[in-house]
């Protein structure tokens, strides 16, 4: 009876704080960036807070408490990058590697990598990234690849985007089936605004497990999926 007395008093928050370090390359791998802006988005898409990162690329903004979120990075000589998460009920730090801001530089080869693709000059942005599979206690750019895995896009309206893909050798083709070896994929032309991306792969049994994941994708900008986790063993 005390507990519950109690917890009728304390109301949960509705914002709590989550910190962090603005990183500039998938994986936490490279650099930091400086006086980058991240915005904080809500689940009924409204602006929550928007904080500048320092010179050491280190932030402090608003998240809301125990609910779905996405976040933006926007920085010059970069291309808005988006994120989604769920926060729990208290403060919080932002695993290493999150967010991350892609250079133009970084788009650039992106790209390249990808350029056979029929849709790559499509207006709109882009999202990439590399299916692994989901094994605890193993840092995410150390997660094994999924061969079989595949991604779309879909908007609010249901119209789907689908992903290219590159052969065994990293090489770009124009008729790829699934990520391969690689484990990458990347879609081009999706609308700004909200979007679905669903990634599934074939395990041994036949069977095809989905996992969804909801962004609000930034105009002209890149919704990162590294990795784009999945069940797989």
């Amino acid at each position: 009876m005390i507990l519950a007395l109690l917890f009728a008093c304390s109301p949960l928050p509705e914002t709590i704080t989550m910190t962090g370090t603005v990183g500039d390359t998938p994986y936490g791998g490279g650099g930091v960036v400086a006086g980058a802006v991240v915005t904080v988005i809500d689940d009924v898409y409204e602006a929550v807070d928007v904080q500048t990162a320092d010179g050491d690329g280190e932030f402090a903004i608003l998240v809301p408490a125990g609910v779905p979120f996405f976040l933006t990075v926007t920085a010059d000589g970069h291309v808005p990058t988006a994120f989604s998460g769920t926060a729990g009920v208290y403060d919080f730090g932002a695993p290493p590697g999150y967010p991350w801001v892609a250079s133009d530089a970084w788009m650039a080869e992106l790209r390249a990598d990808f350029a056979a693709c029929p849709t790559l000059d499509a207006p709109g942005a882009i999202v990439a990234g590399e299916v692994r599979g989901s094994t605890p206690g193993i840092t995410y750019a150390e997660l094994p690849l999924v061969p079989t895995g595949t991604a779309r896009a879909i908007d609010l309206d249901g119209t789907e985007y689908p992903a290219c893909y590159l052969d065994d050798d990293g090489v770009s083709v124009a008729d790829g089936t699934d990520v391969g070896t690689t484990g990458r994929f990347v879609i081009f032309g999706v609308p700004a605004g909200p979007v679905i991306v669903d990634v599934r792969y074939t395990d041994p049994a036949g069977d095809v497990p989905v996992e969804l994941y909801q962004f609000v994708a930034p105009d002209a900008g890149l919704v990162p999926l590294y990795p784009a986790l999945v069940n797989a063993l």
